[in-house]
């Protein structure tokens, strides 16, 4: 999935979830909830980016190096290992989905 394909998806349902916040208070079950859920799409496409960053069937003539494969695909496997190290040490979701939307935004545009 194509980084701002990500951004696209990412920032409307920041804004939907502020807004809900904003119009009255719900209980933290169901806005984490929600929360998770997101994480949860976010990190399956980030996963889905890391396998086809590159793509094993592609000629040995077009496809990118070992070592540029890997450079495009670390800052990815690290929000996915930063969203499984919140996971593990059970934080709140809602902090981790705005934590992650910033590193996503931090990086550059995919070419």
């Amino acid at each position: 999935m194509n980084r701002r394909l990500i951004h696209f998806l990412l920032l409307p349902a920041l804004l939907c979830a502020s807004l809900a916040a904003a119009a009255g208070p719900s209980p933290e079950a169901a806005d984490n909830a929600g929360c998770e859920g997101l994480l949860a799409v976010v990190r399956r496409s980030l996963e889905e980016e890391i396998v086809s960053a590159c793509p094993a069937a592609a000629p040995a003539s077009i496809s990118a190096p070992a070592p540029a494969c890997a450079a495009q695909q670390e800052p990815l496997r690290a929000i996915v290992d930063f969203i499984g190290q919140r996971r593990a040490a059970d934080a709140d979701e809602c902090d981790t989905l705005l934590e992650v939307n910033k590193r996503l935004r931090s990086l550059p545009p995919k070419i």
